[in-house]
């Protein structure tokens, strides 16, 4: 089955990102799954959604009811041509939709039960209890009739998954029941590990030993969860370890890599405790030390000091190593042996796993593979019935949180079952939940929700904790609202009374709890909060007016459902389902959410809330009409519009966001859609294929909702486009600059433009511009993103919060792999994938660029060369690059490129195949033979054998065509060659006559195609191997400097470079043409992918590594991120409500961040970090890096502090955040800059940069201003003696040179240069050119700028060598 998947095309095009996170053998299971969904409203229609892009085999729908105007306002596939017609029926064509490969039908009448028992799955999203109880008891009772062995009938247990949902106003929970055992094969999603083995001992407990950082840059950790599922590893190609006793073979295995999985578990040991020193104790802030234990002598008896709880009796005490140099040596602890006793901790031995008795086999000879397995789990799960008293699992102590400050409280989410207990009586006698905003029926939930507590605690009391659930509160209690800072503000003798409290460090609220009791008398107060029952009491009665007031407030929305919360629940749901397949860990089996936070805090008046019939009803009901009004009228910019584009637009369109007359979405985005984005971005159908993101989004969300206004662009967010994104657009009239003219800059003063940002981005470089664009203009930041089963959220709000990239470092694209390890010693697939991506830039794009570019001009380009040359106008460097750029070591370059243009030109598609063999039998036969000959299998080099892992030793490949991957390799290469020098137009897209898109590949049925085309045109002549003379690298270069030029002399270069130009002369260009590839993914009659599948796979081969799948390939070469629509859509939600939050100018601490994983079930909520405020002074130490600075590392792969280096650093304004700005103004000259930040502020300028690009597009810093920098190894009052600034350089060089003064001739001679610029006029000029002019020479004008920020490297003037560390420095222009 898995094979015939990953060979169909379009099902691979279709869900590669998805497979990309489920694996091929999930996918396979899923579409065959059959999948039932009751309900078609909020919730319902999004696990309909996020389900059929994910593939199933088919999906009922159940919904006879009647389409309401307020449905239009959560279901985006109703229109207003649906009212009064069942919702099922209304939507099931467009959900068709969104996947041809399921089939989607509608069920009509009420639920049955051979309906029911068709299904894999059944999924509820009504909240009728009797019902959903009643089909629970159904589904764990389903049975199916099979034959055994023997061909006897048996029936066996098929419990139908049953998963039951709701979003009730800001509540929201999922139901999840597998039945009584459901096994999973893989409960994280985590890919498991891989790592190279470098011992095995022979031990009871054998340790495994693995690469580390000293042997090799390649080096990882071990990272196995020491658990029952992911602890399990199996082991291939060590050497040695041959079960020693024929008799053990049966359960050893004959050797250990047949031994099957062991358990693996973490090793620790015990090393001495380095701790911070204290400055009060000699420390200097960053110096750790590790203590030894000492006796206390009594200061007055001399007699050491007691303590019974010591092993000794006596006193001990820590000191640290410096701390003793004076004391006895009698005063010292000693352990068992006699040595003085250490302060000890544990530590992981990060490259070690303990695998148990390893003495059956015979001793470890070399190499080894460790590979992670996991071990299937089985779960249990309860019926609703059960779990509906005690919904806490029997494998839990309580129900899962989803927000910490919440957790805290111990009764929250008990809170929350009890009040969904109150809201189905609720339902059960009024047939729905309490209209929303209506107080008489929300009392009526809460006194219900009271009356069950009461109940549970009885039957808790009678049967025992487990036996039931209840919140953890005595609900009859009286309520006590505690008492607010906010109502002592002004009252002195108060406000010192608390004061009082708190600083002794109890918290606010219990100090004011324990002052309002005592009438505010601070003595008493004090006497009261050591009566821990009366404290206890009245903080009982506080926490009971926190829960009925948090239950009422939920009830009050019960009765709407609210867009966002049903996407999330939606999506959780949706999720759910997939889990059916065996990957991934099942909900344990209740989920309680709650989005409280985004509900008013008091009843709103009738007036505002009553149901006006139109789509946003729910909205109205619960927020008031006055927050719909700001939400029609939204001016926000979305950049992006992806995956998490199209979820958030289809979001804003239901929620009314920017759908009045003033509103408006800009959302811009470069990209077209590709076939592979039809699998999550749900806007897109197969006829919009190639069409631009943006513009198709805007298009069909207007069908959601055709008042929503968006304004679409095809622009990336980036420098280049700061004249469309302008001043006026993010702080002035909200809209984008379409035609990109320059415009007049405004003042960051001005107020207007953007009321807050989304980012729906891929790439932490483009959402780090944007976040810097916020942060510059002060705009909220709505940030989200995914990663397979993984999401999560951001708000940032200006000045309050921390910003995107604050702190952070930018995230890496992928692991850094050293170039010389990719060219020759691969270790595992990806090494070799990474590898053969390089190698197509190298074959179809660099050289056929720069062959293009010479044949645009090939006369002047020799000429412009030979004349540099001849007239010897080029040194050494410029004369290796020339020669290089001709033909470098490597064979490539603009005459090897020509002559094969020539070949092909004049031989056809036969040049093309002879082409494709040498490249094979260069890389994969020859080049294997000079990596033998130079490195010899039995090679030891410094003591050590040099093929030891993760070195693998090479083997040669022969140009077998038995070998589907020699075949694809010579056919892609030969096909790719055919495009590049122009026997076929280039692989582009476009459009024809008939508005048809078309592809200009070799087509798809060409001759060229075939094996029998390659084999008839494949030379047969044997391409000799000589040992090359080129010494293949072992180890990186630790700089990119040119190779010496010792051996050569510019004569002698300048020779051979006339002759490698006489020699390219004699190339005839006519007719020939260049195309260079852009390398694409997604398109595959292009042979990118085919190319790079067979060129890493045959290198695979070569060093003896497992093969890779084409779309294993795919994901790695496309640096393509695992995707899925669920994550997406949960993420976007949580977006919705942030959203709703600014809208409403909640409080910071109101707003939460997320960060969440399905495949285990964690949801985190918390309140955003704090904006960093910088203050005081310090040194610190930068985090190093394993591969760059193995040095600062232990054995153990544990930094060691003490060899990383300080830096000293002081905040300038203290305190301050980079919400803060310090302003210069452009006016001012560099001189006069300068003179006001050392004056003004006492900053002294370092360097100034700008940003750039240069001509390859590469970003750089050009500086602008640079301080000399203080060099206290030169005496600059000598060297001013020696050679005086009025010398020209060149006496001023000799004055130097000879001086018996100076013995660092060359440093002195550079510092006397620059002091020697510093006088000249240039540089005078410089310092007296205004600020704007600088800048302009190097960035162009800046009349379209209001401000402009500097990258200014700065130092506290009065103290050298102190980094300041201040918020961004404006530029007013």
């Amino acid at each position: 089955m898995d094979s015939d998947l990953t060979k169909n095309a379009a099902f691979m095009d279709l869900y590669s990102r998805q497979i990309g996170a489920y694996g091929i053998e999930t996918m396979g299971k899923l579409i065959n799954m059959r999948v039932i969904i009751v309900g078609l409203q909020g919730v319902g229609v999004e696990v309909a959604k996020n389900l059929i892009l994910a593939g199933p085999g088919s999906v009922v729908l159940c919904d006879d009811g009647a389409t309401e105007m307020k449905d239009l306002g959560c279901n985006f596939f109703l229109c207003e041509e649906d009212v009064g017609n069942s919702r099922a029926a209304s939507c099931a064509s467009k959900l068709q939709e969104l996947n041809s490969l399921v089939k989607v039908m509608v069920h009509t009448g009420g639920l049955t039960e051979e309906l029911v028992s068709s299904a894999d799955v059944l999924v509820m999203t009504t909240t009728n209890r009797e019902e959903l109880i009643r089909w629970n008891t159904f589904c764990r009772a389903n049975v199916v009739e099979a034959r055994d062995s023997r061909g006897k009938r048996v029936v066996r247990s098929a419990p139908i998954r049953f998963i039951a949902v709701a979003a009730a106003g800001a509540l929201g929970y999922i139901f999840s029941d597998f039945g009584p055992e459901f096994t999973v094969a893989d409960q994280t999603g985590e890919p498991p590990v891989q790592r190279v083995i470098t011992h095995i001992s022979n031990d009871k407990e054998g340790i495994v030993t693995l690469l580390d950082p000293t042997e090799s840059e390649l080096a990882k950790q071990a990272d196995i969860a020491d658990t029952e599922h992911e602890g399990f590893v199996t082991f291939s190609e060590v050497e040695g370890m041959y079960c020693k006793e024929e008799q053990g073979i049966r359960s050893h295995g004959h050797s250990l890599n047949t031994s099957g999985a062991w358990r693996a578990h973490e090793v620790w040991k015990r090393v001495p405790d380095f701790l911070l020193v204290d400055k009060s104790r000699g420390g200097d802030g960053v110096m750790k030390s590790n203590q030894y234990y000492v006796h206390v002598r009594d200061p007055k008896t001399g007699e050491y000091k007691k303590d019974t709880d010591r092993p000794d009796g006596l006193y001990w005490e820590a000191k640290f190593t410096h701390e003793c140099v004076d004391i006895p040596s009698e005063d010292f602890v000693r352990d068992e042996d006699g040595n003085k006793l250490q302060r000890m901790t544990d530590v992981k031995e990060h490259y070690k796993l303990r695998i148990g008795d390893t003495t059956a086999y015979s001793t470890y000879q070399g190499g080894g593979i460790l590979q992670q397995t996991y071990q299937p789990v089985t779960h249990h799960h309860v019926s609703l019935a059960e779990s509906l008293q005690q919904p806490i699992a029997s494998d839990a102590n309580t129900l899962l949180s989803c927000d910490g400050d919440k957790e805290g409280l111990g009764w929250w989410y008990p809170m929350l079952h009890v009040l969904k207990q109150g809201l189905y009586r609720f339902q059960s006698m009024e047939g729905r939940f309490p209209y929303p905003n209506n107080i008489e029926e929300a009392e009526r939930v809460v006194a219900y929700c009271k009356e069950y507590n009461s109940t549970m605690r009885s039957v808790q009391g009678f049967c025992g904790e487990r036996a039931a659930l209840s919140c953890p509160l005595d609900l009859n209690l009286e309520p006590r609202a505690p008492p607010s800072v906010e109502e002592i503000k002004g009252n002195a003798e108060k406000e010192g009374a608390l004061e009082m409290l708190t600083s002794m460090g109890t918290p606010e609220e219990r100090a004011l709890l324990a002052l309002a009791e005592c009438n505010w008398s601070a003595d008493d107060a004090m006497m009261l909060l050591f009566d821990d029952d009366r404290m206890k009491a009245l903080e009982a009665n506080v926490n009971v007016y926190k829960c009925l007031g948090a239950m009422r407030r939920l009830a009050l929305a019960a009765g709407a459902e609210l867009q966002p919360v049903a996407v999330f629940i939606g999506g959780v749901c949706a999720q759910e389902v997939v889990k059916h397949c065996g990957k991934y860990t099942p909900v344990n089996q209740w989920i309680h959410f709650d989005f409280i936070e985004v509900l008013p805090r008091t009843p709103l008046p009738p007036a505002i809330t009553a149901p006006r019939g139109s789509r946003y009803d729910h909205i109205i009901s619960v927020f008031g009409e006055d927050v719909l009004n700001k939400l029609l009228g939204v001016k926000t910019f979305m950049v992006g519009c992806g995956a998490l584009g199209c979820e958030l637009l289809k979001n804003f369109a239901m929620m009314g966001v920017a759908c009045g007359p003033d509103g408006l979405i800009t959302v811009t985005d470069g990209d077209r859609i590709e076939v592979s984005n039809l699998n999550r971005q749900f806007l897109f159908r197969k006829q919009h294929v190639k069409k631009a993101k943006s513009l198709t989004a805007a298009d069909s969300v207007k069908q959601m909702n055709p008042s929503i206004n968006v304004d679409a662009l095809e622009l990336l967010a980036m420098g280049e486009t700061e004249n469309t994104f302008n001043d006026d657009f993010w702080i002035g009239s909200g809209r984008a600059n379409s035609s990109g003219e320059p415009m007049p800059g405004l003042h960051l003063s001005a107020q207007g433009g953007l009321d807050f940002v989304v980012n729906a981005l891929d790439n932490v470089k483009a959402r780090k511009y944007v976040d810097s664009r916020c942060v510059f203009y002060k705009k909220p930041l709505l940030e989200s993103g995914t990663e397979g089963t993984k999401f999560n959220t951001m708000v940032v709000i200006p000045g309050a919060t921390v910003s995107y990239d604050e702190g952070e470092a930018e995230a890496p694209e992928g692991e850094a792999i050293p170039m010389c390890t990719l060219r020759n010693f691969p270790s595992t697939i990806v090494h070799c994938i990474e590898w053969a991506r390089g190698f197509f830039e190298d074959l179809f794009v660099t050289p056929i660029a720069d062959l293009q570019e010479y044949l645009k001009a090939p006369a002047k380009y020799i000429a412009d060369i030979r004349e540099d040359a001849e007239s010897y106008m080029m040194d050494s460097n410029q004369l290796h690059r020339a020669l290089d750029k001709i033909c470098d070591a490597e064979g490539m370059g603009l005459l090897p490129s020509v002559r094969a243009a020539r070949a092909v030109k004049d031989g056809g598609y036969a040049a093309c195949v002879k082409i494709a063999k040498e490249i094979f039998v260069a890389k994969y036969n020859h080049s294997m033979k000079d990596l033998q000959h130079q490195f010899p299998k039995d090679l030891v080099t410094k003591g050590k054998p040099f093929w030891a892992p993760p070195k693998r030793y090479p083997t040669v490949m022969e140009l077998d065509l038995s070998d589907e991957f020699v075949v694809s390799f010579l056919i892609s290469v030969a096909n790719l060659v055919a495009v590049a020098f122009g026997l076929h137009p280039l692989p582009v897209n476009g459009i024809d006559a008939n508005g048809q898109d078309y592809d200009t590949f070799v087509p798809e049925n060409s001759t060229w195609r075939d094996v029998a085309a390659l084999e008839a045109a494949l030379p047969t002549e044997e391409i000799i191997w000589k040992p090359s003379s080129k010494k293949i690298e072992v180890e990186e270069k630790q700089d990119d400097e040119s190779p010496s030029t010792a051996e050569e002399s510019v004569q002698e270069m300048t020779e051979k470079l006339l002759s490698a130009l006489d020699e390219l002369a004699s190339v005839s260009t006519d007719g020939l043409v260049a195309q260079p590839a852009d390398f694409e993914k997604d398109l595959d009659l292009n042979f990118h992918i085919d190319f790079v599948t067979a060129a890493s796979n045959l290198r695979a081969s070569n060093y003896g590594i497992p093969r890779a799948s084409r779309h294993k390939t795919k994901m790695i070469a496309g640096k393509i991120i695992a995707a899925i629509a669920t994550s997406t859509a949960c993420a976007t939600a949580l977006v919705g409500v942030e959203l709703l939050k600014l809208i409403q100018d909640k409080s910071v601490a109101e707003h939460r961040d997320s960060t969440c994983n399905f495949a285990v079930n964690t949801f985190q909520m918390s309140e955003p970090t704090p904006a960093t405020v910088i203050k005081g002074s310090g040194e610190k130490r930068n985090t190093p890096d394993p591969i760059r600075n193995p040095e600062m590392f232990d054995d153990s792969g544990n930094i060691d502090w003490d060899k990383v280096p300080v830096h000293r650093w002081k905040a300038y304004p203290d305190p301050h955040t980079k919400w803060d700005r310090l302003h210069i103004s452009s006016s001012l000259s560099l001189e006069q800059a300068i003179s006001f930040l050392r004056d003004e502020h006492n900053l002294k300028i370092i360097s100034w940069l700008v940003t750039m690009k240069d001509e390859n597009g590469k970003t750089t810093g050009v500086e602008i201003y640079g301080e000399p920098p203080v060099d206290t190894t030169i005496d600059e009052e000598l060297l001013l003696q020696v050679a005086p600034l009025t010398l020209t350089d060149q006496k001023a060089t000799v004055a130097i040179m000879r001086s018996q003064d100076i013995k660092n001739n060359q440093t002195y001679t550079r510092r006397w240069k620059l002091l020697k610029a510093m006088q000249g006029e240039e540089y005078k000029k410089k310092m007296h050119s205004s600020m704007r002019d600088l800048l302009e020479a190097r960035v162009g004008p800046l009349g379209t700028k209001g401000c402009v920020p500097l990258e200014l490297q700065l130092e506290i003037a009065n103290e050298p060598g102190v980094e300041a560390v201040t918020p961004p420095i404006i530029l007013d222009i």
